[in-house]
């Protein structure tokens, strides 16, 4: 990445140097490196928006994703994202794979930036429909289930979100194995649905293999890319009266926001809600409470 970097400065092209950073935002976020990611593409986002008439729309459509889910995955509270995706979903032909790509990243803006799950709601209806025809693989159909299913979630619609993130993690397991990351991450995301439908004890066991998988590549605690299934962790143990373990998943789920989180963050009121309770707070958490975030 560094030698793609220094040929792109090199060149003096600002498509190429928007490239690299989009590219190098995804590799700084899975080293657990959020601040170097959300930099790198908010000037790649920038670098487009300045010369917007350099990028061939084949460009723009490659570049655009990439850049508003580096911006999503690093601060999920913050809307900038949306503009990237708005100015995907521009340029995406109708019913095609790219414009389920933009319509997902914009859904997830309004979920977590915008708390419109309304909004949301018809845009991963649409996604979903455009994957179930024509996705080239399994997990791009999971991955849009997911986030209609959590939509479906903060809008109560429990039973819903448990049989969606059903599909999406078998889905998920048949296309990368029982053990791979990505399959860990649709298991966490079933194991909340499963505590919201009164099926808490599964549920907690389900996070814990998850977990399991993802301590085996970050090694460091309270690593970014664990929150997922921390927060999936923590909130079936509080269900099932586990306290102490709700506890010290909580203050794990805190630590992977970073020295700083914004209080506009959901997932910190997520973790400090979950917190208290595992602490002493009388009561388990409401079911809207556990904001496993839809995936990057």
């Amino acid at each position: 990445m560094e030698k793609a970097r220094l040929l792109a400065e090199a060149s003096a092209d600002d498509t190429r140097r928007a490239a690299v950073l989009a590219a190098s935002s995804q590799v700084s976020y899975y080293e657990n490196r959020p601040d170097a990611a959300w930099d790198e593409a908010r000037r790649a986002l920038k670098l487009w928006q300045q010369r917007r008439s350099a990028f061939s729309t084949g460009n723009s459509m490659s570049l655009l994703p990439q850049i508003g889910s580096s911006l999503f995955a690093s601060k999920p509270s913050d809307p900038v994202a949306g503009e990237a995706f708005t100015a995907c979903l521009q340029l995406a032909p109708p019913a095609s794979q790219n414009r389920a790509v933009c319509l997902q990243g914009l859904a997830n803006v309004s979920i977590l930036a915008r708390k419109n799950y309304i909004e949301a709601l018809p845009m991963l209806a649409e996604a979903v429909a455009i994957r179930r025809v024509g996705a080239p693989n399994q997990v791009d159909l999971a991955y849009a289930l997911q986030a209609f299913g959590f939509a479906n979630r903060m809008l109560e619609r429990y039973a819903d979100d448990e049989a969606v993130q059903r599909e999406a993690l078998a889905l998920t397991t048949n296309a990368t194995g029982a053990d791979s990351i990505q399959t860990a991450n649709y298991r966490a995301l079933w194991a909340t649905a499963l505590g919201t439908v009164g099926r808490a004890e599964l549920g907690l066991d389900e996070a814990k293999i998850s977990l399991t998988v993802y301590r085996r590549q970050f090694h460091q605690t309270g690593a970014n890319l664990l929150w997922t299934p921390l927060s999936a962790a923590m909130f079936n143990a509080c269900l099932t009266n586990r306290f102490t373990d709700c506890e010290q998943y909580a203050r794990e789920a805190v630590q992977t926001l970073g020295k700083n989180p914004s209080n506009k963050d959901s997932r910190l009121f997520s973790a400090n809600g979950h917190l208290g309770v595992g602490s002493g707070t009388p009561g388990p958490p409401h079911r809207g409470q556990a904001l496993a975030e839809p995936s990057h």
